[in-house]
């Protein structure tokens, strides 16, 4: 099609395209929006609880945490859901999926992530600063990355009762980072270890690997050669 408009027509003696860009193509006109996307009756509303998702069919399309226990429209058009809020202000727009039972979200409409473990930080950083100090900080961060500020402040608190000095808490935190032991109920049981004395000792002690002395494969190999050499070279039966 594209090398017939290039050519003569044979009727009109004129090239197809040259008459669309020099005539027609001035005359054109946008596209008139369906009725369908456009009337105000084709919106469906949904009452939010708790939850800032929208269920469509088995799958669930996140919105605001704003438009919790609100009221929220949305419209299909195409594979689209588009979002309105409820005064019918635009929201946001998924794109439907064709899986079953998905939580589908927004990278806008995931949760913020909680500050309130900086100041515990910097408290426990103020009292007990040491070498090992924040490695042992990064460390319970990544293993408790939900209940962070949980597992900080239970370390807070269990240190201004115990009161120790900043030698032995130092000493604490340095066992726990050679341990992996990154958690509050790991951190007490190094603390109680330390203080009883057992500073050799490592907090979870793992179970003993038996070893065999290299004497005994040299004894092995030295009496399969011999029973080669009475036997001629021969394997035994």
């Amino acid at each position: 099609l594209e090398r017939k408009n290039r050519r003569v027509h044979q009727a009109t003696f004129q090239i197809p395209l040259e008459i669309f860009n020099t005539i027609e193509q001035a005359e054109l006109r946008p596209l008139i929006p369906s009725f369908y996307e456009n009337s105000p009756q084709n919106f469906i509303c949904v009452e939010l609880r708790g939850t800032p998702y929208i269920q469509y069919k088995t799958n669930r399309y996140s919105v605001p945490r704003d438009c919790c226990f609100h009221k929220v429209y949305y419209k299909l058009i195409n594979n689209k859901m588009h979002i309105y809020d409820e005064l019918r202000r635009y929201v946001c727009t998924h794109t439907l999926s064709e899986s079953k039972g998905q939580h589908i979200q927004l990278p806008e409409h995931k949760k913020a992530p909680s500050g309130k473990w900086i100041p515990i930080v910097e408290r426990l950083r103020n009292q007990w600063n040491c070498l090992e100090f924040q490695h042992f900080i990064n460390g319970v961060k990544e293993e408790n990355p939900r209940y962070l500020e949980a597992q900080l402040s239970a370390i807070e608190r269990f240190l201004d009762t115990e009161q120790p000095e900043r030698a032995m808490v130092a000493t604490v935190m340095q066992l726990c980072c050679e341990d992996f032991s990154y958690q509050f109920t790991q951190f007490q049981a190094v603390f109680n270890a330390v203080k009883k004395g057992r500073l050799e000792e490592p907090a979870y002690t793992g179970s003993e690997v038996q070893k065999q002395d290299m004497q005994l494969y040299q004894k092995a190999f030295d009496e399969r050669c011999q029973s080669s050499q009475l036997t001629g070279g021969k394997p035994l039966e």
